[in-house]
This record gives C-alpha cells, structure tokens and sequence, in this order.
C-alpha cells in the first residue's frame, strides 16, 4: 500500500516486519491470527543517546541497573564492533519508568535520564556535545512467547515478523526473520529448507 492508498500486485509472499498492533491496522480482518497478534502486548522504552568529546570516566563497558532506578541499561555505544564513536552512551529506562512518563517532552527525559546516568555511576560527565532522545512505542513484548519465531499463513503467503515474536532483541529479530525465511523457502517443496531452519 503507498501513501496514496494504490494497492500494489504481482508479488509473491507478503513479509511484515512490524509491532503487531501496527500489523493490524495494516493487514486484512481475515488472517488466521488476528486473535493471537491483539494478545501482544507491547510496552514503551525512552532511550536517550549521548556523545561528549571526551571520555566517560567508567571502567565497563555496559551496566544493566538491577535496581530501583529510572534506568534499566547503560552501554558505550563505541564498544559494539565496527562502531567508531567510543563516547556514544546510550541510556535506556525501564518498561514501567517510560509509561509513567511516556507524554513528556524529550528534553525533559533526557535531563531526567541523563542526571540518572550520573548519579548511578557517579561519574563526573564531561559535557555533551550531541544528545538525541527517542521514545520507541513499541519497544519490548510482555511476554514474548511465541514458539515458532513468526506467524505464517500460507493460504494469503503472508508472514507477519519481528523481534517482539522472539525476546525484543536483535538476535530475536534475526530469528524471526530466517524463520519467516524458513517459510517462504519451503513454497513449491525446496529441499534445502528443511535443512535450514
């Protein structure tokens, strides 16, 4: 579908790679797991990123706060192979945290999140030249329990995907998305698929 609501032919398989309350809206009343996608349900993440010039005086490279605390996770972003910017910290709050606060001002949460980060190291931060903040909507099924990594109908070929099918991580999505693989490889009986996933 584009932006214009012109319908679109001559493909295949459908892959929707998307939260499943979005999936819904999209997609036709008559896919078999209509029921099992509105059971998802999705809980919210502000995530704040921010880059100084110089380093964070911090010995780890990542923290998960286990603790009662607006945050649940701390990374270096800098610390992910291939990433270059070593003063990269990025900041994510808690499920509850983010729906508390889920209608404030992305400048507000970011000074929220960002004296946080401060408090709970206590490190002295050195100023920050760049910060963004984000608010994910859709950030982590509650719970993801869905043993087949993806939903298939292959009546319609349509797969409905994505990392809240698995744990609301990147390795969940790529699990989700080479069992979706694994699907649209076994149309027409191709005999490497079963082999695959």
């Amino acid at each position: 579908m584009s932006t214009e609501q012109q319908g679109f032919d001559g493909f295949d398989v459908l892959i929707v790679a998307i939260p499943p309350a979005q999936a819904l809206d999209l997609l036709p009343d008559d896919i078999p797991f209509t029921t099992e996608l509105a059971a998802v349900k999705m809980s919210s993440c502000w995530t704040v990123m921010g880059i100084s010039d110089s380093e964070v005086p911090l010995e780890y490279d990542a923290l998960r706060v286990m603790r009662d605390s607006p945050l649940a996770w701390i990374a270096r972003d800098g610390s992910k192979p291939g990433k270059s910017e070593s003063n990269a910290w990025v900041l994510q709050a808690t499920a509850a945290w983010s729906a508390d606060h889920f209608e404030e001002s992305p400048d507000t949460v970011r000074e929220a999140l960002m004296d946080e980060f401060a408090r709970l190291t206590a490190a002295k931060l050195p100023a920050v030249r760049f910060a963004d903040t984000q608010r994910w909507k859709y950030a982590l099924a509650q719970p993801a329990e869905i043993p087949i990594g993806c939903y298939w109908d292959a009546a319609q070929q349509l797969c409905v995907c994505g990392d809240w099918c698995i744990d609301g991580k990147i390795e969940g999505a790529f699990l989700s998305g080479a069992a979706a693989a694994g699907h649209i490889l076994r149309i027409d009986n191709q005999p490497q698929a079963a082999t695959l996933f």
